[in-house]
């Protein structure tokens, strides 16, 4: 009985594991892209903003474009939907990186850092979990 239970549970904690691996792989996707167009690319920012918004409310809709096919990918468990999770991750940069620019670039980053951080090290601890679980199946 007690196997049982410890064995789900493993199953679990690796499929949270995985996931939160790669919401943590799209935030830091996210951070890249912001980070790119407020320092590298800050003048394309700028010049979008000022001639060119139309770039910025299409870049809006293909966001939601991206996360309504991801989700329904997701669903039928396709294997599409990573690649169109991680096209949102950076998408979802560019159009933060509008919002964000009225913050300073370390108030920026250190937000994108925090999170990406908080969902890699549950990804790690879900592995951990896994190795006790399995671990105390063998007792």
């Amino acid at each position: 009985m007690n196997n049982t239970i410890i064995q789900e549970n493993s199953g679990l904690s690796s499929f949270y594991s995985k996931v939160y691996g790669f919401v943590g792989m799209g935030i830091a996707i996210s951070a890249l892209v912001s980070g790119l167009m407020l320092t590298t690319f800050q003048t394309a920012l700028v010049e979008i903003l000022l001639h060119y918004s139309w770039i910025y409310y299409g870049a809006i809709f293909i966001e939601l474009a991206l996360v309504w096919s991801a989700s329904s990918r997701g669903l039928r468990n396709s294997p599409a939907a990573l690649p169109l999770f991680l096209s949102y991750s950076a998408l979802n940069g560019f159009t933060m990186s509008f919002i964000v620019a009225m913050y300073t670039g370390g108030v920026v980053f250190k937000a994108f850092a925090v999170s990406a951080a908080v969902f890699l090290v549950m990804a790690a601890m879900g592995v951990i979990i896994k190795k006790i679980y399995l671990a105390w199946a063998e007792l």
